[in-house]
């Protein structure tokens, strides 16, 4: 016991995996489990986190972008937009294009097409909503995006 204290083989041990955690943290996005999700939330809320958004909005949000393809545009478009006025411009905005971004660079959505649907759905967004602010904060998060991929 007085090793773990001063530093002895159980504390280099507990050291060393923390480190091995962070080293696979930088390497990508991993799954994490729907439990460990919540806690994460739950925590990143308490600490002040939160975008401002309710966890049913959110919800409603990713369920909509799941959705989300040619035939569909337009009724998901006005979905959105109707959270865009009563939820709050900028954190529908963020979780739009959260959710986009995410879509577009991994999982099973990731291919030309849906990348050529996500924009014309953030212009139409836009144009509809005559707010400037939607496409300025997607391609904020997308350049971001890039730069830590490319930089």
């Amino acid at each position: 016991a007085d090793s773990d204290l001063q530093g002895g083989p159980a504390a280099v041990a507990g050291g060393s995996s923390k480190q091995q955690a962070a080293a696979a943290a930088a390497d990508g996005p991993k799954y994490v489990p729907p439990h460990l999700r919540r806690q994460q939330q739950q925590q990143q809320a308490a600490v002040g986190g939160d975008s401002g958004l309710s966890e049913a909005v959110h919800r409603r949000i990713t369920g909509l972008l799941n959705r989300l393809a040619e035939s569909n545009l337009q009724a998901i478009s006005r979905d959105i937009l109707s959270l865009y006025e009563t939820e709050g411009r900028r954190a529908v905005a963020d979780a739009v294009s959260t959710g986009l971004l995410a879509a577009v660079a991994e999982g099973p959505r990731a291919t030309e097409q849906f990348a050529c649907v996500a924009a014309v759905f953030v212009a139409g967004m836009t144009a509809t909503a005559r707010a400037q602010d939607i496409i300025a904060r997607f391609l904020e998060m997308l350049v971001a995006r890039l730069e830590q991929v490319w930089l």
